[in-house]
This record gives C-alpha cells, structure tokens and sequence, in this order.
C-alpha cells in the first residue's frame, strides 16, 4: 500500500470516530498551515546541500563538504 492510499485511510478513520467538529477544525488548521508555508526555496530531490562549517570537539573546523569527501 502506498503512503498516500495509508493516509487517507487515517483520515477517513479519523472523521469517522473524531469527536463533532474536530476534524473540520484540524482540516482548516492544515488549510491555513499550507497558505502560509513558504514553498518557495524548500530543496528538492537531488538538490545540493550547502556547504555547512561548524566547530568540532577539537575546536577544528568541520564541513559538509569535507565530511563527504571521505
């Protein structure tokens, strides 16, 4: 089964057995969520990361792109 066919069977459930309004209330909530969640910039598959550089327990730098050059 594919996750998409898993989560609409949970939703289906779920309205079944919610308590009067909840899921309408929960659905709205999801509604305003995706109206306002920037998908503009969200990577996508295959996408670079970028280079992140952070300190290790030594002190001494250490990258992303140093780590995958292993």
């Amino acid at each position: 089964m594919r996750i998409e066919q898993e989560l609409l069977d949970y939703r289906t459930r779920f309205k079944a057995s919610a308590p009067a309004g909840i899921a309408a209330f929960l659905d709205s909530k999801i509604e305003e969520l995706t109206a306002i969640f920037l998908f503009n910039g969200v990577p996508n598959v295959r996408d670079l990361a970028p280079d992140v550089s952070l300190p290790g327990v030594t002190g001494a730098p250490l990258s992303l792109d140093g780590a995958l050059d292993c």
